[in-house]
């Protein structure tokens, strides 16, 4: 898994976390810690910054804004950011069954992508003409 998928998943592995009254404080603990690494990095992207508060919610959306900002602030090379996220993830997903959600394995040629829960997507691919013969 890249660095900046990482990230995502330790996100939606803490929000979930969080959300369950039995989550234990150093999950949210630091979760919190996550989300305010982020937006310390973030800062100045408030587009971006607001997305980090939004994951919880609206994961698909978010990540929309979240991933490209990401990868202009160079997170993947934050020793500090990457840690945390490993940590998070460790806590919070245990089993692995959110980090598995982040794993995609492409072969083959691909016309179109989507990833994430709750999204709907309409493709069109081609000219919408039929060829004649």
């Amino acid at each position: 898994m890249d660095p900046i998928t990482a990230i995502l998943a330790a996100l939606a592995a803490g929000a979930a976390a969080a959300a369950k009254e039995t989550g234990s404080s150093v999950i949210k603990d630091a979760y919190e810690g996550l989300k305010g690494l982020l937006k310390r990095k973030l800062a100045g992207k408030t587009l971006a910054s607001a997305a980090v508060e939004a994951h919880a919610a609206e994961p698909a959306p978010a990540e929309v804004v979240l991933r490209p900002a990401l990868k202009e602030v160079v997170v993947d090379r934050d020793d500090e950011i990457l840690a945390a996220a490993k940590s998070l993830l460790a806590l919070a997903d245990r089993d692995g069954s959110v980090a598995r959600r982040y794993s995609l394995n492409i072969t083959g040629n691909v016309q179109g992508l989507v990833q994430g829960d709750g999204a709907t997507v309409t493709m069109n691919f081609g000219s919408g003409t039929s060829a004649k013969d």
